[in-house]
């Protein structure tokens, strides 16, 4: 039996671009536990924000006492975020960070893309397919790799055509209607039977 692969499916009914576009201008969100701070980059994020003082980051799923390096203060830790509230910091944030060492999907930044946050990530696994043409990727962990991305998508005229290619992207490529779809296709293939109504 041939192995085929079926990617996870995002609402984006729950995950939704902003009313009101009225992102905070260059600021930058990642998603993370302390756990896994190093090895979704956290550690590049913070060597990144002390050479860009005039930049905003944030890190979702970390409190500032859990954090054993020092940080500069344009850094800020919003601790753990319900769903409500990471939605807000989604359509808030232009940019999201997905610098993971090692990454086995990464819905955090599908989440992030449908609510027009534009991606950049790291060369590792399936982030490169995920963010397609509508972000950034940088292609070793390092502050010399990162500082030419950054400031390619710090001066990008297009940010709002890169916000909307973001969610167009994983709804064309990652949405739960696809997934179903290829499930269903899937089983009959392997049952030889009809699913669909």
């Amino acid at each position: 039996m041939p192995i085929k692969t079926i990617y996870n499916g995002l609402d984006d009914n729950q995950w939704t671009l902003p009313e009101k576009s009225d992102r905070i201008p260059n600021s930058f969100l990642a998603v993370m536990s302390p756990s896994q701070f190093e090895l979704k980059g956290g550690d590049l994020i913070l060597q990144i924000a002390r050479n860009y003082s005039h930049c905003s980051f944030y890190f979702a799923g970390i409190q500032t006492s859990e954090l054993k390096q020092e940080a500069s203060k344009n850094v800020h830790f919003l601790g753990f975020l319900d769903p409500k509230e990471l939605l807000i910091w989604y359509q808030i944030c232009e940019f999201y960070f997905q610098l993971s060492s090692f990454e086995g999907f990464g819905c955090a930044l599908c989440e992030a893309m449908l609510c027009g946050a534009i991606p950049i990530g790291s060369n590792t696994n399936h982030i490169p397919q995920i963010v397609g043409d509508s972000g950034f990727i940088i292609t070793e962990k390092s502050l010399d790799a990162a500082a030419p991305i950054m400031d390619k998508a710090l001066s990008n005229g297009n940010k709002d055509l890169l916000s909307i290619n973001s969610r167009l992207h994983i709804q064309a490529n990652y949405s739960l209607q696809l997934r179903e779809q290829k499930l269903i296709e899937s089983i009959e293939q392997i049952t030889g039977n009809s699913y669909t109504h």
